[in-house]
């Protein structure tokens, strides 16, 4: 009864899972906002969007930092730095409204978005090194109404697994390198590729719902 309190105070609980930064703050998106919300002391505070508003979050308990995605035309990502709120990161999507999935590595290096319509590109942004990693265009690999989630492994930030309703997608991330030509020279540029590994069951009528990624490099799905 306490929590059902607790959360009929908030002003826009969407019913999504609740991500948590510092020690005991909640982070939730409402509307235009980023709830966050000290457990401890029940006092909210939040990030306001100056655009569209925003569609999804990602934080990173290690680092204490949330990413949020705006909605609209040409949206961009903005990192920020928590306890200050300070905006530390602002750059644009590699989709043309809205991401369907956003997740940070455990080191906080990389945040993985997956694009929605209509691209559905995945794409991985290096927050250490203020750019995005340059790689071949990758797109969701199964149907987006089949989407569930995606996670990195706690263990290495070069994998990441995308759960649809039917698979899982396991992705590896190697370095390459790109050979730019102009004129008679030749640049040796850095890039990255991905790998990817499917998982299905036998059982053809068997449907994923959520999976966990454990700090052992075990994965449970439900």
């Amino acid at each position: 009864r306490q929590m059902s309190n607790l959360i009929q105070s908030s002003f826009a609980y969407n019913g999504h899972d609740f991500t948590m930064v510092e020690e005991g703050v909640a982070v939730q998106l409402a509307g235009s906002a980023i709830v966050l919300w000290d457990t401890a002391t029940n006092k909210k505070d939040y990030i306001w969007s100056k655009r569209n508003g925003y569609c999804m979050t990602a934080s990173n308990y290690n680092v204490n930092m949330v990413a949020a995605a705006e909605y609209g035309l040409n949206p961009e990502c903005h990192i920020y730095s928590l306890p200050q709120k300070e905006l530390i990161y602002k750059f644009p999507m590699d989709t043309t409204v809205k991401c369907i999935g956003m997740c940070f590595s455990r080191d906080g290096k990389y945040l993985l978005i997956i694009g929605g319509v209509p691209d559905f590109r995945i794409s991985i942004f290096d927050i250490e090194n203020n750019k995005k990693l340059v790689m071949p265009e990758t797109k969701l690999p199964c149907k987006p109404e089949e989407f569930v989630q995606c996670k990195f492994n706690p263990l290495d930030k070069n994998q990441f697994a995308i759960l649809s309703q039917t698979a899982l997608h396991f992705f590896v991330i190697h370095q390459a390198y790109d050979i730019t030509e102009r004129g008679e020279q030749k640049i040796l540029g850095e890039s990255h590729r991905l790998d990817k590994v499917d998982y299905k069951d036998e059982n053809p009528e068997l449907t994923f719902s959520k999976f966990i990624w454990d700090p052992y490099s075990s994965v449970h799905i439900c």
